[in-house]
């Protein structure tokens, strides 16, 4: 009895290691495909066990997705982390995720390149705020602006909404040219490429550039 004991422990621990091991070469095959689609040292773990059960099922009950960055076109993140629950591969490659949320950085350099707009410069400000300086143009006359914003997200748009703005060199602002270079000041930055589903949740101003949450249900990906 106590020799079968033993081989059934010895067993069940060869089937465990022999579950992982399958699960290291899924996430490695993973990571391949996620440099494919433009992720920088992209990590994948499956969590969970059995993982080969969950492989005949085509059906992923946790999986972590970590990378030093991702580029979309021109677009591009750092520091992206995700976490991806009850996730079902199809047979056309595609695959639906019952719940998935995701982090990543923006940097500001991105923003400005984004924006197209010359001699902007983006930084972070005091509580959570954001520092701004651009040149805006009002009924002919360019005017040169530092401004103090706060972050908004709506939609799939990251948004720079000015709440206190100064006039650089000389001469006061009305309130009626105050609120022109307010609107004019403004940044909007689209955050494009995210897949169906997804929605900005939050964004906050770090030394590193905007931290954009994204989540959302049924998320289908597709490549």
């Amino acid at each position: 009895m106590r020799r079968l004991l033993i081989l059934l422990l010895v067993l069940g621990l060869l089937l465990v290691v022999g579950d992982r091991v399958a699960a290291g070469v899924a996430a490695g095959e993973a990571e391949k495909r996620l440099v494919a689609n433009g992720f920088r040292d992209p990590s994948v773990r499956i969590h969970e066990f059995p993982f080969l059960l969950q492989l005949a099922q085509r059906r992923f009950r946790h999986v972590s997705v970590s990378a030093g960055g991702l580029r979309a076109g021109e677009d591009q993140a750092v520091h992206v982390r995700a976490e991806l629950r009850d996730a079902r591969a199809r047979s056309t490659g595609s695959a639906e995720v019952g719940d998935l949320s995701a982090v990543g950085t923006v940097p500001y350099a991105e923003v400005v390149r984004a924006v197209g707009v010359p001699a902007i410069e983006l930084g972070p400000g005091p509580r959570g705020e954001v520092r701004l300086r651009r040149t805006v143009e009002v009924l002919g006359i360019r005017y040169t602006v530092a401004a103090r914003g706060r972050i908004e997200a709506r939609g799939t748009h990251l948004l720079v909404v000015p709440t206190a703005i100064e006039l650089e060199g000389s001469g006061a602002l009305d309130d009626r040219l105050s609120t022109l270079l307010t609107d004019r000041a403004a940044i909007d930055y689209p955050i494009s490429g995210l897949p169906r589903g997804l929605r900005v949740d939050r964004v906050t101003a770090t030394a590193d550039g905007f931290v954009v949450q994204v989540s959302g249900r049924d998320v289908v990906l597709t490549g």
